[in-house]
């Protein structure tokens, strides 16, 4: 056939496709719909992996951006880094083309003109946007020189450009940061934020110290590119010689005994969201096989009806060929439909997921709907409309007027074996799909049960004391925090305020410490400075000995308060009281550890799962915020406990900074709100998954459903012949009800065994809970049996209303 002639022919098989698709509108608004609903769901998670998990960061060559961390002498990864340590990586190192310092976002009160907020700020050193490879909207990166020379000069976001200083070009507008004035010279564009979520950037001036004590001050994350051909294997080789190097000229640094290095993009995203993401597309490709093996289903019913057709055109002169490629052409018409439609549902969904969970989303600015993914969308509705139109193709091409006219027009009974193995599959997904959503149910419900030991209902309030008025004299820092604990203490039904530098379920620090009387190493412990009433007012208990007083000020004894597991790990059978501690890293002095004071341990508290419920509680120490290092008081967070609504406590508190500064800006919420967030990701999993499993449930139902009608139709005769010589209906409806639950049954069968092995999938997912958890396992069958049982007995009970007469009229 010549090519316009099979152009010719095809424009014709679309034309009579589209006449078929109008004319039965019904089964095509349906398989639209679901085409939709399938290609949708998937379209939108691919859209989350592809711009979360695949495409590169939004930096030149970002395949060379890596992640540098610090390793301890125990060789664990240390997150934050010392400027020494990392001025000599960087002088050293044979396979870095560069390396920048920045420091955590923290939030400080900004002024832009008459206007003042809390903006996520951090600090920066000169070479920070030329390694990172930044992609500026307007302006240009600060540099060393200004880093060096302490220039305020400050790099914005593309949002703050916009909201604080109006979209200026020219970039006139000034930023205030606590009482200095810094002079913007360049905006990053949306979406190439690092680190995500920073608002302000600052230049930051890098001083080599005299290494020893102050290769422990680690305050800064180091990011490095690697020089073209390196390799991380060849950097970690690289970097672990540079830190032996250091080690042999210089032993008073912790955290210099090896570097961890890894890609940057796995850095930003984290391993727990990229293990949820793979999760879910996995689960989501589940679901589109459902939907193919639900409309194959549908297909082959609809093709009975039609074989009388397909024999006419047949003995009219149609070939097999030319009937397989109308038949296909009619089921891609109807996918590319579907497909279009599901880009409608994708986008809806991707904007409804970033609205409600874009904060806990890794570059969530960068997800949305492009021409990538709409060519995803159209290869799958492509591949979608061939695996279920061909197996129908393949079967309708080959009818005959004869078997047509000797079967009344329905040859098709031998296409129920392929739908009931299709059945079965669909039963096999549904339960594996079903049993993992019970295991991430059960595994959060345990999760939720778990005491962290600490009352969730304060309110927080996260305050940073910037600017000069601050910087240099912690006397002053120290009456702020007295100011505010007062005014706080002050606002009517406030019973506790206290106010400590990290506080649970956010950033926090760790200590090696040494044990006065012993020499064993030991694993240290968490660092906490704290004022006299901050446990109380989160709620935790006093287990033995005594709380600060008045007398653990400035001028008295260094004391310090530790926790049950503490007491547990180094005294396990004697009592801490009295025993003397240091924490040699996080008070160490100029001349190293040795300067760190010793402590009396005064008294033994309960333990809190600092890091949230999904944490064991962790050996952990507090320091009085009167006798704790300087550098701890300038940024804390207040503890405040009320009987008061949090909508009615908030304007007071912020009534109350005001009143003690009216520069102090400041974060309120509540440790419940904290909580909520840091399970969001987890939660977010949980919740489509559990959607997931509960379409699969429906496709499933809705295939034996079709599948058993589909045989009641092909059955009449037989039935009918059943019921005239006398068959009872209960008969006939256990005939239906055990073909039914056969299939079903053989399903869920193979769906245990399959959901035992991809369960494993989850291990480290849950808490609590195993893989094989037989209270998921068992809900799952349970759901599924229930939904298989109504969609098996609507056609089981047609059967048995069989009109004998009508059909042998018919006949």
């Amino acid at each position: 056939m010549r090519r316009r002639d099979w152009l010719g022919a095809v424009a014709a098989d679309m034309r009579f496709a589209a006449r078929q698709i109008r004319r039965s509108a019904a089964h095509s608004a349906l398989t639209i719909g679901t085409l939709a609903l399938g290609i949708g769901v998937t379209t939108a998670i691919f859209t989350l992996v592809e711009r979360v998990l695949l495409r590169p960061l939004p930096f030149a060559h970002a395949e060379q951006l890596v992640s540098l961390q610090g390793e301890d002498s125990l060789r664990r990864p240390v997150f934050s880094v010392s400027t020494d340590d990392a001025l000599d990586w960087r002088d050293q190192s044979r396979s870095l083309a560069g390396i920048a310092l920045h420091s955590f976002p923290s939030r400080y009160g900004v002024t832009t003109g008459d206007s003042a907020t809390r903006l996520n700020l951090v600090s920066a050193s000169g070479d920070f946007f030329p390694v990172l490879g930044t992609h500026f909207l307007a302006g240009r990166p600060f540099n060393v020189a200004e880093a060096q020379s302490r220039d305020r000069v400050a790099v914005v976001s593309e949002q703050t450009w916009r909201n604080y200083l109006g979209g200026d070009p020219a970039l006139l507008k000034p930023l205030v940061i606590g009482s200095n004035t810094y002079q913007v010279v360049g905006v990053v564009a949306t979406g190439a934020e690092y680190p995500a979520g920073t608002d302000v950037w600052v230049p930051m001036m890098l001083v080599r110290g005299a290494g020893g004590a102050l290769r422990n001050n680690i305050n800064y994350q180091a990011i490095g590119r690697l020089k073209v051909g390196s390799t991380i294997d060849q950097t970690t080789r690289d970097l672990l010689r540079v830190s032996r190097n250091i080690r042999a000229h210089d032993q008073g640094g912790l955290y210099d005994f090896g570097v961890a290095v890894a890609p940057l993009s796995t850095v930003i995203v984290g391993a727990d969201i990229a293990r949820s993401l793979r999760l879910l597309m996995r689960s989501v490709l589940m679901v589109l096989l459902l939907v193919c093996a639900n409309l194959t289903i549908a297909t082959l019913s609809r093709g009975a009806a039609r074989q009388q057709e397909m024999a006419v055109r047949a003995s009219l002169g149609a070939t097999r060929g030319r009937l397989m490629i109308q038949l296909l052409v009619e089921h891609l018409l109807l996918a590319l439909t579907g497909g279009a439609a599901g880009i409608a549902v994708a986008w809806v969904t991707v904007r409804a997921m970033i609205a409600t969970w874009g904060d806990w989303i890794p570059r969530a600015s960068e997800v949305h709907l492009d021409l990538s993914v709409v060519g995803f969308a159209a290869a799958v509705a492509i591949t979608v409309g061939v695996l279920v139109g061909l197996l129908p193709a393949f079967r309708g091409s080959r009818a005959s007027l004869q078997q047509a006219m000797q079967h009344g027009g329905r040859i098709a009974s031998g296409g129920t074996r392929v739908a009931r193995s299709l059945v079965v599959a669909e039963f096999a997904l549904a339960l594996t799909l079903l049993a993992g959503a019970g295991i991430l149910i059960h595994s959060f419900q345990r999760l939720l049960g778990h005491s962290l030991g600490f009352d969730r209902r304060v309110a927080t309030v996260e305050v940073v004391l910037s600017g000069p008025k601050y910087a240099a004299d912690s006397r002053q820092r120290l009456e702020t925090w007295d100011q505010l604990i007062g005014a706080f203490r002050a606002i009517p039904g406030v019973t506790r305020v206290g106010v400590a530098n990290w506080i649970p379920l956010g950033t926090a620090g760790s200590s090696f410490v040494d044990i006065a009387g012993s020499d064993q190493p030991n694993e240290g412990a968490g660092y906490r400075v704290v004022s006299e009433d901050y446990l109380t007012a989160l709620g935790v208990h006093l287990m033995r000995g005594r709380r600060f007083g008045a007398d653990d000020g400035a001028s008295g004894a260094p004391v310090v308060l530790i926790n049950q597991a503490m007491a547990e790990r180094y005294w396990p059978k004697g009592n801490p009281i009295g025993q003397q501690i240091r924490a040699k890293s996080m008070e160490a002095g100029p001349h190293g550890a040795q300067d760190a004071p010793w402590r009396t341990v005064i008294g033994v508290v309960s333990n809190l799962r600092q890091w949230g419920p999904a944490s064991d509680p962790l050996p952990e120490m507090y320091a009085s915020f009167r006798q704790a290092p300087g550098w701890s008081t300038t940024s804390m967070t207040a503890v405040i406990r009320s009987a008061l609504p949090p909508a009615q406590l908030f304007p007071m508190i912020r009534t109350k900074l005001r009143e003690v500064d009216p520069h102090l800006a400041a974060d309120v919420s509540t440790m419940d709100i904290q909580l909520s967030n840091q399970l969001a990701p987890r939660r977010l999993t949980m919740l489509l998954l559990t959607g997931f499993a509960g379409l699969a449930v429906l496709l499933a139902a809705l295939g034996v459903y079709a599948v058993l009608s589909y045989t009641v139709v092909l059955q009449a005769r037989e039935i009918a012949i059943r019921s005239a010589l006398g068959a009872q209906r209960s008969d006939l409806l256990a005939t239906v009800v055990r073909n039914g639950a056969t299939t079903a049954g053989a399903g869920i069968v193979l769906g245990i065994g399959a959901a035992a092995t991809l369960s494993r999938l989850l291990q480290a997912m849950v808490v609590d809970v195993t893989t094989l958890d037989p209270l998921a396992f068992g809900g799952a069958v349970l759901v599924l049996g229930i939904a298989g049982a109504g969609a098996i007995l609507i056609p089981a009970v047609r059967a048995t209303r069989v009109d004998p007469l009508r059909i042998m009229k018919g006949e």
